[in-house]
């Protein structure tokens, strides 16, 4: 008799616990984070809903974060660990919404929500938090101004933060040429082996992912030995300047060198036959006119050109890092020609464009 109340008790206790129906738990982002599971860091408050069907009494839900593989407990019922960071509101018996507030990087990782229906057995659901940040420039660790002498070599540096690491790509501030060819050059370090004065100026330091765009510029000095050159140049390579008697020449001498030079760093000198020894021009119309970017131009006038005149002209400029010279012949012509306007135009046009242009025009007007 004993032994048939206890099977019916046993009966009956296994046809309880086979009613009874596991708890399932649904877990998602909302509004306006419920469709992808990427979200953007600086965002005040990011939502996470918790809902629980057929929770068994007696049962809690808690919220924990797993980052690189390591469990962050979060909250347990209603009781939150951070209050700086999480806040817990319960809206129905079954439901416990998980507010994460200001968003960084440092607050991705997946996401979990839990109950525990026996001492070893866990239900849980999970959603993984993305966290995008647009791009910084990080201007302690990013070259601000690098300087080296020709044909040495140096490096411009460009470091950014952001998720995903963003791409780093250099440009020429206004376009041209990158150092080691080409118009562009993607990578942190840009490497230039062997600095030549077309080098200096500014690049562009671009970072980008898909959050956003961060620039910034670095300017590369150059300092290099006086290069210079004439508007006079012709298909013999050699740079002969016109005239006929008893007009007027300026004799220009385009100059770029970095540092600058001045007009105590240029001297003239002539000579009749072209290998003969020359004298240095001490008297004379003398003009200097220095422009932007390490350009200048020298200018020797002769206000009337006589037979006395027709020789070699070299103009030699000199800074700390050496000097070089340029000889223009001046021939006599049956035609007499123009001021070197247009000639100083074209050479002005090679060095520096349309302002060195409009500064030199300006020069001439004035002289």
């Amino acid at each position: 008799m004993a032994s048939d109340i206890v099977g019916i008790v046993f009966l009956a206790y296994l046809a309880t616990v086979s009613a009874q129906t596991d708890p399932k738990v649904y877990l998602n982002f909302m509004e306006p984070f419920n469709r992808p599971e990427t979200l953007i860091t600086h965002v005040p408050v990011v939502s996470l809903n918790c809902t629980v069907e057929d929770m068994p009494k007696q049962s809690s839900v808690s919220y924990e974060k797993i980052q690189n593989g390591t469990k962050v407990p979060i909250s347990f019922d209603t009781t939150v660990y951070d209050k700086t960071k999480y806040q817990i509101e319960k809206k129905e018996p079954s439901t416990w919404i998980l507010d994460v507030r200001n968003i960084k990087e440092t607050d991705e990782g997946d996401y979990r929500c839990y109950i525990y229906v026996t001492q070893k057995t866990q239900i849980f659901a999970s959603k993984r938090m993305i966290v995008y940040d647009a791009p910084k420039i990080l201007k302690m660790q990013t070259t601000q101004v690098a300087q080296v002498d020709e044909d040495k070599h140096t490096s411009l540096l460009c470091k950014a933060s952001g998720s995903p690491a963003p791409e780093i790509k250099w440009e020429r501030v206004g376009g041209g040429m990158m150092p080691g060819g080409g118009e562009e050059y993607i990578g942190e370090k840009l490497d230039i082996r062997s600095a030549k004065a077309e080098d200096m100026g500014l690049f562009r330091c671009e970072a980008t992912n898909r959050v956003g765009v961060a620039t910034t510029e670095v300017q590369l000095i150059v300092d290099f030995t006086p290069v210079l050159s004439s508007p006079y140049l012709n298909r013999e390579n050699e740079h002969v300047a016109l005239q006929k008697k008893g007009h007027k020449i300026s004799i220009l001498c385009f100059i770029l060198a970095n540092p600058n030079v001045e007009s105590g760093d240029v001297v003239w000198s002539f000579s009749k036959l072209k290998d003969s020894g020359s004298q240095d021009l001490t008297s004379g119309d003398y003009r200097f006119l220095q422009r932007a970017n390490s350009e200048a131009t020298a200018k020797y006038v002769i206000n009337s050109v006589s037979a006395d005149d027709y020789g070699y002209y070299t103009c030699s400029v000199s800074n700390n890092k050496g000097s070089s010279s340029l000889t223009i012949k001046l021939e006599e012509t049956n035609t007499a020609q123009p001021d070197q306007i247009a000639g100083a135009v074209s050479g002005a046009t090679t060095l520096s464009g349309f302002v060195s242009v409009l500064l030199l025009l300006l020069f001439w007007s004035l002289s």
